[in-house]
């Protein structure tokens, strides 16, 4: 990093206390990255959130001084730190109001609940990390009688109620200058106004904080509280797509775990689905445990917003609530916990058993220099036989062959793509036993691979792969089908032809990739009508006993020729963007005709 002063970048999380958010700022500023690739800017006092402010609250309620609270998008009984006892302080207040998406555990014991609009439903405006204001639109008409937040405020503020739209439009008339229709018209066509981000602060003279100086080494195990990648704080814990979703690190679907390394779990005398009491100050809950390798000694990173109760058929017993033993004096990190075995297991649903390279060429990888030396070097870690087969090899060289290519050093392992090709291609969610079973129906997945040794924390790396279907020229599960339900098309697509399928699965028995799905049951038939609103009408919604996988996204190839065809000209690179490489946020997954030698 010193070798790339001024193009380097060192960041610390929002979780972490302000000493250590002042030495990031110390050492950026040693590396002369301050206004090249990190800059600070002015905070609004909106942004700003105090656990102070709702001891405060609570603090009061318990006295019998608030007759009246609103409560708005938030859900204190199930995620307020747990010392507070915000539940026994809601009893005494009169008159408590709930107004939010869900009738989730806030909203049972509140006087009153109102159902607010869906955010694809409301207007509504919001400023973005660096202070950019905008204006949010609604995709569509609200499908309930619901009311936004913005209409509900103003509501409460004036005693009339006003249209969300006309909300939003009398703000930003006191903030548009000139004509207010042509500048209105302009920021809804942008979505955002220029020139309204916060000013970039300078913070001279910051000297490494003395409490960092001396930090103090607290004996026994640490506790980490991270929020889930899937479900946030609890927020999304009814969507089915993200509790499907295996987790990044664990492969988990479905629960949260308490994670540690293989040296902490061997101290314990402990391995992974071992379920197990934690006691923080008292406070005591149960869950599993899973060894993670390359997480730290002697620390448990435990995930929040799971545990949910009675708010969904999604949510409810999937995981376990963490949020007892969290109070305001640890929301980030605890010390003094107790971990005790209980003789029991938890069963979890591990989307990857195998997570170990094993000096297997699986993950292929080598240095700039190495690779500038030697390109082929990915080739020439296996051996390639000479094809042999019935048929001769069909050439691939006229009209368009689309091909992929997933840039392994780019990759996250974020799952954006699971996410966005689950969404596109009408992809059904089958719960926690389908998925123990092994027939979770993704198209695209994630495997997740470490290498180095695992009783060193610090020596262990971490690489995610993309794995979907490869479409093979000589695709070896086109030759069993007996009956012509996979084909190869002209422009290179490995193709199903969803009427023809009889169920044999021949073809996903001989995939060496593994990355063809069979619906063993009808896993779409008790789907609510208003979640199949949200199906792609495009795609074919399939049926029990037959076989699915990645299509390249093959209607939207058709929709791209269709477009081509009528403008008379040929499909040029760009035409066709499919779903998972529209949603990376990386920029790891290209797709293109891999004949047209000025795709990307």
């Amino acid at each position: 990093m010193i070798d790339s002063k001024g193009k380097s970048l060192v960041v610390a999380g929002r979780r972490m206390p302000k000493e250590v958010h002042a030495l990031v700022y110390t050492i950026n500023e040693h590396l002369e990255n301050i206004g090249r690739s990190v800059r600070y800017v002015e905070r609004k006092d909106t942004e700003i959130s105090s656990v102070g402010s709702l001891k405060d609250l609570t603090y009061n309620m318990k006295s019998g001084s608030v007759s009246t609270l609103l409560m708005l998008n938030t859900n204190p009984i199930y995620n307020a730190p747990a010392d507070f006892k915000f539940n026994s302080a809601l009893k005494k207040v009169e008159n408590s109001i709930h107004v939010g998406l869900y009738n989730d555990e806030t909203a049972k014991v509140c006087s009153w609940h109102i159902p607010t609009t869906h955010y694809l439903e409301n207007w509504s405006d919001a400023r973005s990390v660096d202070g950019t204001a905008s204006v949010v639109q609604p995709l569509i008409a609200p499908l309930f009688d619901g009311k936004s937040a913005v209409e509900f405020l103003s509501l409460a503020a004036t005693g009339e109620y006003k249209d969300g739209h006309n909300i939003v439009r009398e703000t930003w008339g006191k903030l548009l200058s000139g004509s207010f229709e042509s500048s209105w018209r302009k920021v809804l066509h942008d979505g955002l106004l220029k020139g309204s981000a916060s000013k970039v602060v300078g913070i001279a003279g910051r000297k490494i904080p003395a409490e960092l100086l001396n930090l103090r080494n607290n004996n026994g195990i640490e506790f980490v509280f991270v929020p889930s990648p899937s479900t946030f704080d609890g927020r999304f814990a009814n969507n089915g797509w993200l509790q499907e979703l295996p987790g990044a690190v664990t492969r988990i679907a479905w629960d949260n775990v308490a994670q540690v390394s293989k040296k902490t779990a061997d101290s314990l005398g402990l391995k992974s689905e071992d379920l197990i009491n934690i006691t923080i100050d008292g406070r005591e809950i149960q869950m599993p445990l899973w060894v993670v390798p390359g997480t730290a000694n002697d620390t448990v990173i435990l995930e929040l917003g799971y545990g949910r109760k009675g708010i969904g058929r999604i949510a409810d017993k999937a995981g376990f609530d963490v949020y007892p033993i969290r109070t305001s004096e640890a929301m980030s990190y605890a010390f003094g916990v107790t971990i005790v075995g209980t003789g029991r297991t938890f069963e979890l649903a591990n989307v990857q058993d195998h997570w170990s390279m094993e000096d297997r060429p699986i993950v292929r990888e080598a240095t700039k220099e190495d690779y500038k030396y030697n390109p082929e070097f990915a080739k020439e870690a296996v051996e390639h036989p000479p094809l042999e087969s019935m048929w001769d090899e069909f050439k691939y060289d006229k009209g368009n062959q689309w091909g992929m290519a997933i840039d392994l050093t780019t990759c996250t392992g974020c799952s954006a793509c699971t996410i966005a090709c689950q969404s596109e291609n009408n992809i059904p969610v089958i719960g926690k036993q389908e998925v123990r079973n092994g027939r979770e129906m993704h198209w695209i997945r994630i495997d997740r691979y470490f290498s180095g040794d695992v009783e060193n924390s610090a020596s262990v790396e971490m690489v995610h792969q993309p794995v979907a279907c490869q479409h093979c020229e000589m695709a070896p599960c086109e030759q069993v089908c007996p009956v012509a339900a996979t084909v190869h098309s002209d422009d290179g697509l490995n193709t199903m032809v969803y009427n023809r399928c009889i169920g044999t699965r021949y073809c996903a028995n001989n995939c060496p990739y593994k990355v063809r799905r069979f619906n063993f049951f009808n896993f779409t038939k008790e789907t609510p009508e208003i979640v199949k609103m949200a199906m792609n009408p495009d795609v074919t919604v399939r049926s029990r006993g037959v076989m699915e996988k990645c299509t390249y996204c093959i209607q939207r190839i058709s929709k791209a020729r269709i477009e081509a065809k009528k403008e008379d000209r040929l499909i040029v690179d760009g035409d066709v963007v499919v779903a998972c490489q529209q949603a990376c946020p990386a920029n790891a997954i290209a797709f293109g005709d891999i004949l047209d030698k000025t795709s990307n």
